[in-house]
C-alpha cells in the first residue's frame, strides 16, 4: 500500500503497469488449466497467441519492478562515472 501514496518517489504507475500486467499473465496457467480439463481445444494459433500475450505480460511486469526500484538512476549513476 505504500506504492499507492500520491507523493512516493515513483508515482503508482509500477502499481498500474503491474495491475494490467497480471491478467496478460495469468491468462496462460488458466488457458492451460482448461485445456487439460478437456474444456477447450488446442490450436497451434491460439497457442502462439497465448505465448505472445503472456510474454508481454511478463516484460511489462519486469519493467515495473525495474522501475519500482528505481534502475534507471541506478543505471545512469554508474554510467556517469
Amino acid at each position: 500500500m505504500y506504492l499507492l501514496i500520491k507523493d512516493h518517489p515513483r508515482g503508482v504507475g509500477p502499481v498500474f503497469l503491474t495491475l494490467f500486467a497480471l491478467p496478460l499473465v495469468m491468462f496462460n496457467p488458466t488457458i492451460n488449466l482448461m485445456q487439460d480439463k478437456g474444456t477447450i481445444t488446442s490450436t497451434k494459433e491460439m497457442n502462439i497467441l497465448l505465448n505472445i500475450v503472456t510474454w508481454i505480460g511478463v516484460l511489462e511486469m519486469t519493467f515495473a519492478s525495474g522501475w519500482n526500484s528505481s534502475i534507471d538512476r541506478k543505471v545512469a549513476k554508474r554510467c556517469s562515472r
